[in-house]
């Protein structure tokens, strides 16, 4: 009986004992399992910041790569102006040289006459010395006197005038000479410097037909290929074919004939969509623009054209205007709620960006698109214009319709150059993209 109490004693203590170990092995399974949630966070957040890093680095990349392009246009504008610079010195240089060869075939001139008459001179006075030379012949007294001169070894007053006037001559022979040499020298340098001249203007020739090629090229690229349909009902009747007959008439459309062109569209009502766009997103005032014709993009704008329209590649009537650096077109648009910050697809340039370097009127349109670019958010005590709706994506961003009036409080900060804090006529605040923003309202048809 004894014996089996023991046994079962034995049996209660292993049990005892399986429990504890069992709690203890709970124990450590639950440390492996808090250790390995504090792995699997610190994984997480370890590739948080992989990712904010990737960003980090594509952001400084592309700046790097902005900067490099930025670098690459100074310095391209720096050589541009340079060799302006050079040209102009060249033609001031060869004006002063022009002036100087003047001044010494004058010189020259002056000193030929001057020659000429001591050489008649000369001839005179050997004349004269011939006379008295047959004098001397001829009769005993003027013999005896001038003998008598001569013996004494004191020259008569015209033997004397003859010396000097030969001293003279030998001397204004050697001047001549020199003045010769510094002539010759002189046209040298002038043929030289001409050659010079003619290179820098064939240079010159060679870039200016670079750039006829280049706008051409920017043209052809914005013509509209118009189809020709088979029912003229139907071209009435479909937008698309209307605003494709609008653009034929514009471009069909001298200066004489502008106004004829504008009465004849404001009285027909074909045009149901004057902002409609061809296969490539390219509207009739993006067309206008490439031809330059400024009265009728004044008309399609009021006529109620988007100016902010973009084609296929994110091009705007501004990027257009500023690619053929037209500096007053550029200001009709800017005035007319033109996008500042409108961004290429295939680029991502703004419109200051787009003027042309190599182009004629590049440093005015260059420097107006660019000093509007900066003063936008400063001019008027910081107010500007949507030109497009937004909806708010996040809590500390503002939503606004076109042509609503924001005040901009911050341009941005050191991480962020895209959005800016504005304040709305409800005095809300929050983040808004600059790109949606222009100096004037957005005119509406």
């Amino acid at each position: 009986m004894q014996i089996g109490e023991n046994f079962q004693l034995h049996d209660r203590l292993s049990a005892a004992e399986l429990r504890l170990m069992a709690m203890r092995q709970q124990q450590q399974i639950d440390t492996q399992q808090q250790m390995l949630a504090a792995k699997e966070q610190r994984l997480r957040f370890l590739k948080t910041q992989e990712s904010r890093a990737a960003v980090t680095v594509a952001e400084t990349e592309r700046l790097h790569r902005l900067r490099e392009r930025v670098e690459a246009q100074e310095s391209k504008l720096r050589r541009l102006r340079a060799l302006r610079g050079q040209v102009d010195l060249q033609k001031t240089y060869n004006v002063t040289l022009g002036n100087d060869l003047d001044s010494i075939r004058a010189l020259f001139s002056e000193k030929e006459k001057e020659l000429t008459l001591a050489v008649a001179k000369v001839e005179a006075l050997t004349r004269q010395l011939e006379d008295l030379r047959r004098n001397r012949r001829g009769g005993i007294g003027s013999h005896g006197f001038i003998g008598q001169n001569t013996s004494n070894g004191v020259l008569s007053p015209a033997a004397k005038e003859l010396e000097k006037l030969r001293l003279e001559l030998q001397y204004r022979n050697q001047l001549s000479l020199q003045q010769n040499a510094r002539l010759n020298m002189q046209r040298e340098v002038l043929q030289q410097r001409q050659i010079e001249l003619h290179s820098v203007d064939k240079r010159i020739v060679e870039l200016q037909s670079r750039i006829h090629k280049k706008r051409n090229l920017n043209v052809q690229n914005y013509k509209v290929q118009a189809s020709k349909d088979d029912s003229s009902d139907h071209q009435n009747n479909n937008p698309s074919a209307a605003i494709s007959n609008v653009t034929l008439h514009m471009r069909s459309a001298s200066t004489n004939a502008i106004s004829s062109n504008i009465r004849s569209l404001s009285r027909g009502n074909i045009v149901t969509n004057p902002s409609a766009a061809n296969d490539e997103g390219i509207t009739a005032l993006h067309n206008a623009i490439c031809a330059g014709h400024f009265e009728i993009v004044k008309f399609l704008v009021n006529f109620g054209c988007d100016v902010n329209a973009q084609d296929s590649d994110g091009w705007t009537p501004l990027h257009c205007a500023a690619s053929c650096n037209n500096l007053p077109m550029v200001k009709f648009l800017v005035e007319s709620g033109a996008c500042l910050f409108a961004a290429t697809l295939s680029d991502h340039e703004t419109p200051a960006e787009k003027c042309e370097e190599d182009e004629e009127g590049f440093d005015g349109c260059s420097e107006y698109l660019y000093s509007i670019q900066e003063k936008l958010g400063i001019l008027n005590n910081g107010e500007v214009y949507a030109v497009f709706a937004y909806e708010s994506q996040q809590s500390d961003e503002l939503s606004f319709y076109v042509n609503d009036k924001l005040t901009i409080l911050r341009k941005g900060d050191e991480t962020e150059r895209e959005w800016w804090w504005a304040r709305d006529i409800t005095t809300k605040e929050g983040y808004v993209p600059r790109n949606l923003l222009g100096l004037h309202p957005r005119l509406t048809q």
